[in-house]
């Protein structure tokens, strides 16, 4: 997309991303959403402290554009994975395998991203109103191929979408935070193995 309006907001709106790119630094840095300094990101950029909060009212507003941001990258990411599978002529059942491997590669590129979506809730803050299309929006897409590839229907789709996303969940977080690596030498085949225990359960007869 080619770039729109005047040289005046072309400006602010590069400079809003440079805020942003500043950010994902600093939650890459500092420990995490926590961390993240108004007055520090000013530093880094050459900026005045209050000059910053002509392009972001305030911390939490920042992180409110941070978290649409990747929520967004998420949903993009699976859409493009979901095409591309498509297109390879995959059934159902692998491209919801090829999700869950690009989705954990997604989380070993981004921890801090992942850890802004799915850490503890940072304490005052509350997520813009936003995030919950877009996560249900994700969500649909894995009932979706779940139904596909059960070849059935019915309440129990999403719960059974739920659960398979809080297995694999459960292990990324262990990984990105340094924690599987401890405990098997090869975090990313006891990943890979889990995927494909959850995909038998997830089309298994029996599962609830």
């Amino acid at each position: 997309m080619g770039a729109t309006g005047s040289p005046r907001a072309r400006y602010r709106e590069q400079l809003r991303e440079e805020i942003k790119q500043a950010a994902k630094g600093q939650l890459d840095n500092a420990g995490g959403a926590a961390g993240l300094s108004l007055n520090g990101i000013a530093r880094e950029l050459g900026m005045r402290g209050p000059s910053l909060y002509h392009y972001f009212a305030s911390r939490d507003a920042l992180l409110d554009e941070l978290l649409l941001d990747t929520y967004r990258e998420v949903l993009d990411g699976m859409r493009e994975t979901v095409a591309a599978a498509r297109a390879d002529g995959l059934p159902a059942l692998q491209i919801l395998r090829r999700v869950a491997l690009d989705y954990r590669g997604w989380a070993i590129r981004q921890p801090a991203l992942f850890d802004l979506l799915y850490g503890r809730p940072l304490p005052g803050y509350q997520a813009p109103p936003e995030t919950g299309p877009l996560a249900r929006e994700n969500l649909m897409i894995m009932i979706g191929l779940i139904h596909e590839a059960r070849g059935s229907g019915g309440d129990e789709l999403r719960e059974i979408a739920v659960r398979f996303l809080a297995r694999l969940h459960g292990l990324m977080t262990l990984e990105v935070n340094g924690h599987l690596a401890l405990m098997v030498p090869d975090p990313e085949g006891v990943y890979t193995r889990e995927v494909d225990a959850v995909l038998a359960w997830t089309v298994s007869p029996d599962a609830p």
